[in-house]
């Protein structure tokens, strides 16, 4: 018994496990998806008349996200988070985030938007939560991990995150310097001073450039 224990195909490897099925779908939905996508690209859209969702949130929306590949929407009101699917107009999952009441959601993004995904918030008192298992009707919704990110910075409504799906790397800034988390190890790897700034920072957009075999990270 031992023996088949220490020999036993990893679930994600093995072709006739449930788990490997259950990714090759998701990679078929995926390019199906891309597919779909980029034909009403090159159609090209000129107005827009259909309204597709309508519904009214539990507490009064403050951060949205849509997810990449699934007809599910992330609404953030300022300690919670409600899942809807904007086709059907149904409301998927509701749950607390778990900040302190004098705080509130700022950003959230998808992580392995392709596959198991998760969702990262971060607030204003500089934390960072991961959960997993949201808008699943058999799990309820469980966090993975969660760090301070900021841990000398005061609160504000102004704080962004970042993720980078190429390289396990998360970025987050507010007023103060921006800086970048290995996700894997809730290690900070480096810190991005933005000179000559008057205001605050307010949005993130990350591009990743083959250097040396190196990831880099333009933000």
């Amino acid at each position: 018994m031992k023996q088949d224990s220490i020999f036993k195909i990893p679930e994600e490897h093995d072709l006739e496990s449930q788990v490997r099925k259950e990714r090759e779908w998701r990679f078929l939905r995926n390019a199906r998806v891309r597919k779909q996508a980029q034909k009403i690209i090159q159609k090209g859209i000129s107005r827009l008349d259909d309204q597709i969702f309508l519904n009214r949130n539990p507490g009064m929306p403050s951060v949205v996200k849509f997810h990449p590949f699934t007809p599910c929407i992330a609404v953030a009101d300022k300690d919670c988070i409600c899942f809807w699917d904007w086709e059907k107009g149904e409301k998927l999952d509701y749950f607390h985030n778990g900040n302190p009441r004098y705080t509130r959601i700022t950003a959230m993004e998808y992580l392995n938007g392709q596959d198991c995904s998760l969702l990262l918030t971060a607030t204003d008192d500089g934390a960072i939560r991961v959960w997993k298992n949201f808008a699943d009707l058999e799990k309820n919704p469980e966090m993975v991990t969660a760090w301070q990110g900021l841990s000398d910075m005061l609160p504000t409504t102004r704080g962004r995150a970042k993720w980078q799906q190429e390289t396990p790397h998360e970025a987050s800034k507010s007023r103060r310097p921006m800086l970048g988390y290995i996700m894997s190890a809730e290690l900070l790897s480096n810190t991005v001073i933005a000179r000559g700034l008057i205001g605050a920072l307010t949005a993130l957009v990350s591009e990743l450039v083959y250097l040396s075999s190196q990831a880099l990270t333009i933000a």
